[in-house]
């Protein structure tokens, strides 16, 4: 009966002790999440010199702030890992700037986020871009006022480009290998890169072709 009535103490011991660690490893998850919580809500910045944030963002704060006010409607619904709608704009903005959000933003000392994080938020800041800016700010003449204007433009550039209304530039951006379908993207280099055509006006036009 004692033998019994000791394994049972035992038993209730160990579990105590199991319940134990499983409380302190739940602890200490959430001191982290607290720690990169406050370390999150820290960042500013737009507290840099503007030299530096010019370097890291190819914007000036104030631009920034603009985008991020335009699009604030649309960013507030949800917050991606508590991150705040400023950096949110800023990790893809800054991807936009150095085509990868692995070496600028981890080694960015004011922007602390995870790769699927920053992954997440250029997906999100992207669509709401083609969403809401894009009709708003890149256009195409359209009317014939609008296309006699951009000829007149192109007649009168310094390499001057008779008859044009607009003109494509070609160029490849490398990118980080797209889990799916990613034999799509390689060139014969072995870079995996988009292939992008641009539409410039004629205020951009500087050469012949």
């Amino acid at each position: 009966m004692y033998t019994h009535i000791y394994t049972v103490f035992e038993m209730a011991e160990q579990f105590l002790e199991w319940e134990f660690a499983l409380l302190e490893e739940r602890v200490h998850r959430y001191e982290r999440r607290m720690e990169m919580r406050i370390l999150r809500d820290a960042q500013n910045p737009f507290e840099l010199p503007q030299a530096e944030f010019l370097a890291h963002f190819r914007l000036s704060p104030r631009l920034v702030m603009d985008i991020v006010d335009t699009l604030r409607v649309h960013l507030q619904k949800e917050r991606i890992n508590g991150l705040s709608l400023e950096i949110q704009v800023l990790v893809a903005i800054n991807f936009y700037a150095h085509r990868s959000y692995q070496k600028p933003v981890g080694a960015h000392s004011s922007i602390v986020v995870s790769q699927p994080s920053a992954g997440r938020c250029i997906n999100r800041v992207t669509n709401l871009f083609n969403e809401h800016l894009l009709h708003r700010w890149i256009q195409f003449p359209m009317i014939p006022e609008e296309r006699q204007e951009a000829r007149r433009k192109f007649a009168l550039a310094p390499q001057p480009f008779e008859g044009a209304i607009g003109a494509i530039d070609c160029t490849y951006i490398n990118i980080l290998a797209p889990p799916r379908h990613k034999e799509a993207y390689v060139n014969h280099h072995g870079n995996h890169l988009l292939n992008v055509q641009a539409v410039m006006q004629a205020i951009h036009w500087n050469h012949g072709c």
